[in-house]
């Protein structure tokens, strides 16, 4: 249930994230410059037409085409509108109405807030649009003209319009929008935390989890991408929904993704490259049943260690030095500080603003500096598994050497010493294991302490579940496989 609550959490945080006021767009994508020729807009001359005033002056033959940056009229926001034309007469208005025709032909006004003419001759208008009535998805036409005022009746001139544009739209909501955007992170969250437990065999719905790296370890710079990627897409899907666009992404935005996907691949690299023993000394350790780790399908014991295994990925283990230990990597802490710092600036960015996107130079060269150094702090830490490797090529050595020797001293002595063959013929089965131990003891000695100290550092770094089948260590459990097999074949010979 703690899981619960924490993936939905993260979810509902990132999410609000994209709650950044809507009504700032216009002002912080381009502001309008004060118009040379436009007199202030006037509503109060607007209001004054009717339904009938705007199907007399909105005729097909003089409509100017009307372009938007949304495909959708937001209800909650102010729009950008441009004309394909002017009106460079002194003394106008401009007025704004919605008409939903298929519902009793119902007119509502909007305001006008700046007018201004650009070096292309079209005319921009900055609607207020932030109180549309109707529903989600409704379709009305939006009406825009120009007109001059008589100034001594202080009245409109209906007849001599200047501009003259509709164009219909669809209406979007704020609150439908926001839902189905939230519904939608949600629905890729579960569907990660479903692929994930179908490949680890357990549901875990705890981020750091999700995006543990190898060996189920949490991994600062996969859990970096995951909560951009969320943050991203959670955007995106709301602006879609509410401007009925999909918005492009900046490069520096693209970078970011970027930079974290280096420090993922080049951090899974790295751990592999560093956690990780030769396949010669796996498969002895695998062959002699001292690692009994992730066998998937075999035994009980290895089902239950795969449902510990993704219990491994804490929070804390994100700002270690190393996993093994408890220290702080203060490499790791200015990699997610950083991370936060600009998660941050994507909160407060508008959502039409995503494609011009852009940090400084020098904070984007710290945070990649920050992913590098990283890198470098993961290939310095201690090497645990390197040592261990190390030791297994020494063990596998000796147990060579153990085996020549004390089955050269075996045969000699059977050759030489008839006292001896009557005595270990007629030994018993453990007699006769310490017959053949005493026969090398320097050896057996030798390989024993390298194997006590190998089996211990191999379950510090898996733990008693995935070692020695979860038992106690043993020093018969120790003895290789090549010695338990020639002491088995000596059996079978002094049997007969």
């Amino acid at each position: 249930m703690i899981t619960l609550i924490k993936g939905i959490a993260i979810a509902l945080l990132i999410m609000l994230m994209i709650l950044t006021p809507f009504s700032v767009i216009s002002v912080l994508a381009e502001p309008l410059v004060e118009p040379f020729n436009l007199t202030a807009t006037q509503p109060q001359f607007c209001n004054q037409l009717t339904l009938e005033d705007w199907q007399r002056i909105i005729t097909p033959e003089k409509n100017l085409t009307l372009e938007s940056g949304f495909q959708f009229l937001p209800d909650t926001t102010d729009t950008i509108i441009f004309i394909d034309g002017s009106d460079q007469r002194s003394n106008i208005t401009y007025c704004a109405a919605l008409l939903q025709e298929k519902s009793a032909n119902s007119l509502q006004t909007l305001g006008i807030i700046k007018a201004n003419i650009d070096d292309s001759g079209k005319t921009k208008l900055l609607l207020s649009s932030s109180k549309i009535d109707g529903f989600w998805w409704d379709t009305k036409k939006l009406m825009v003209v120009s007109l001059p005022i008589n100034s001594q009746t202080k009245t409109l001139n209906l007849d001599s319009p200047g501009i003259v544009s509709s164009r219909y739209f669809r209406i979007s909501s704020f609150w439908g929008s926001l839902i189905l955007a939230i519904v939608t992170v949600l629905v890729f969250y579960e569907m990660i935390v479903r692929l994930v437990a179908l490949q680890k065999g357990s549901i875990s719905r705890d981020p750091v989890v999700l995006t543990a790296g190898a060996y189920g370890k949490a991994s600062l710079s996969q859990l970096q991408i995951f909560c951009f990627t969320l943050l991203v897409l959670g955007k995106l899907v709301y602006g879609l929904l509410l401007g009925g666009i999909l918005g492009g992404l900046s490069t520096d935005i693209l970078l970011l993704l970027g930079i974290s996907a280096v420090g993922s691949v080049g951090s899974k690299g790295l751990y592999l490259t560093n956690k990780r023993l030769s396949f010669e000394n796996w498969t002895w350790l695998r062959n002699e049943q001292w690692l009994t780790a992730f066998e998937q399908g075999l035994t009980n014991l290895a089902e239950e260690w795969n449902q510990l295994s993704p219990k491994q990925a804490r929070w804390g283990d994100l700002l270690r030095n190393n996993q093994e230990t408890s220290t702080l990597d203060v490499y790791s802490l200015q990699l997610a500080g950083f991370s936060l710092l600009v998660a941050f600036s994507l909160l407060i960015t508008p959502l039409n603003t995503l494609e011009i996107y852009n940090l400084p130079d020098s904070f984007l060269g710290v945070l990649g500096l920050s992913n590098v150094v990283y890198l470098g702090g993961k290939v310095v830490t201690p090497n645990s598994f390197s040592e261990l490797d190390e030791h297994m090529n020494k063990l596998r050595e000796n147990e060579k050497t153990w085996l020549l020797n004390i089955t050269d001293k075996l045969v000699k002595k059977l050759e030489n010493n008839a006292e001896f063959q009557i005595t270990f013929k007629n030994a018993s089965q453990e007699e006769r294991f310490w017959q053949l131990m005493l026969l090398s003891p320097h050896e057996y000695t030798d390989y024993l302490l390298k194997a006590r100290l190998a089996g211990t550092m191999l379950r510090t770094l898996y733990g008693q579940t995935g070692t020695f089948g979860g038992d106690t260590m043993e020093d018969s459990e120790l003895i290789p496989t090549s010695i338990k097999a020639l002491i088995s074949q000596i059996n079978q010979i002094a049997i007969e």
